[in-house]
């Protein structure tokens, strides 16, 4: 298995990751329970380790588009510009959530303000994992470009 190959694989992950890990912490929050809360945790931290995986590889992907033809450069550079900016959120997000796990081991007072942190971060992650995703998606797929904001460099 090649690294265009593995991206493809895991690079969905660290979003629907993201999404879920969200959901779930809302949950925790809501009903004040600690294992679904560090549920959260996990999902988090998995998905910041699916995200550096889908970073290394994206690389590969590329290669694999361009020998594909019919793309934009344009529309790759964007995606991997919003996968930067992901990759950094959600890498972010994974610390905190491992500081927030240990802190959470250790009954420390005030962890409820890093929940909040936790929180904010993860909706932030999923507002940036939604702009990567469409770009990706407008990669493979011209016919939902928007073609006043992109400059088409297509590649045959």
């Amino acid at each position: 298995m090649d690294s265009s190959q593995i991206h493809l694989l895991v690079n969905h992950i660290p979003i629907t990751g993201v999404l879920i890990g969200l959901f779930v912490l809302i949950a925790g929050l809501s009903f004040k329970k600690d294992l679904v809360k560090i549920t959260a945790l996990g999902i988090f931290i998995f998905s910041g380790l699916t995200a550096i995986l889908a970073q290394l590889t994206g690389e590969g992907a590329e290669k694999l588009a361009k020998k594909a033809g019919n793309f934009s450069e344009t529309m790759i550079h964007m995606h991997e510009e919003y996968s930067r900016a992901f990759f950094a959120i959600v890498v972010i997000l994974s610390f905190t959530a491992i500081v927030t796990y240990y802190l959470q081991l250790k009954k420390k007072r005030k962890l409820f303000y890093m929940y909040i942190v936790v929180l904010i971060l993860a909706i932030g992650s999923a507002f940036v994992g939604y702009t990567v995703s469409n770009s990706g998606r407008q990669i493979h797929h011209p016919e939902i470009r928007n073609s006043k904001d992109v400059i088409d460099v297509t590649l045959r």
